[in-house]
């Protein structure tokens, strides 16, 4: 994939869209460090994902935070599921950790994924 896809996928990563009273621009600040003048962070992260040394990925996602999220972060839980998946068929074992309150959402998504064993926050 050329450098220049990569770098447009990172930059909608940097996109925040947050409830009111939230605060903004963060996400740039955080990938900025993150990135620290080196290639695209989907190139690194790509390469880690698919890197056969590697057999154990865990996610931690899915922030409870009422007032401003009253059922929770659902795209970042959704999303570790998505991934989970795909990863789970490459063979790498994945964990999920969420806040508790998101643990019936994530099972429900993992279920619908066809991972009927899956269940977020193991052990």
């Amino acid at each position: 994939m050329s450098e220049a896809v990569l770098e447009s996928i990172d930059r909608l990563l940097e996109v925040e869209i947050r409830p009111q009273g939230l605060p903004l621009e963060i996400m740039p600040r955080l990938y900025a460090v993150a990135r620290a003048g080196g290639p695209p962070l989907t190139e690194a992260i790509a390469r880690a994902l698919l890197d056969e040394s590697i057999g154990r990925m865990l996610f931690i996602t899915g922030v409870y935070f009422p007032p401003h999220l009253l059922h929770g972060e659902m795209d970042g839980p959704i999303g570790a599921v998505a991934l989970g998946t795909v990863l789970r068929r490459l063979g790498k074992s994945v964990s999920i950790l969420v806040d508790d309150e998101l643990g019936g959402m994530v099972a429900a998504v993992l279920q619908a994924a066809g991972e009927e064993k899956g269940s977020p926050n193991p052990p």
